[in-house]
């Protein structure tokens, strides 16, 4: 029996929330500005590691130029998710990239079945 029919309708939505996390942080879709921007809802907000505010516009764009597809991955410990209400999903994990660590909560909304955005985003360095 595969895993996804055993799983509850908040299980399966976490589990592509989830999925859609790990896509935007794969150098190959992080490169690729297209690619990226479909995991970007418009009203994407980011309060980033620096401090600073960041909205949609660009991000993908500046992103894809900062990434180098064959470089190393960002590492992920231990995601977790919540569903906090139908087509809504909060994910935390701990990122690590170029031997930085940050505490990272990521916010999803399903805009059409099988295909999510992240409409929030915060990181936080994590302290040693």
């Amino acid at each position: 029996m595969n895993q996804s029919a055993t799983q509850t309708p908040a299980e399966r939505q976490i589990a592509e929330a989830i999925a859609a996390e790990r896509e935007s942080l794969r150098a190959e879709c992080r490169a690729d500005a297209a690619r990226l921007e479909r995991l970007l809802a418009p009203d994407f907000h980011e309060f980033g590691t620096s401090g600073g505010e960041i909205g949609y516009e660009g991000t993908a764009a500046r992103v894809a130029e900062e990434t180098d597809p064959n470089g190393e991955p960002i590492l992920v410990e231990n995601m977790r998710g919540w569903f906090l209400a139908e087509g809504l999903v909060m994910l935390k994990y701990v990122s690590e990239n170029s031997g930085r660590r940050s505490n990272r909560t990521s916010l999803w909304r399903r805009v059409e079945p099988g295909h999510w955005q992240m409409f929030h985003h915060q990181g936080t360095l994590a302290v040693p």
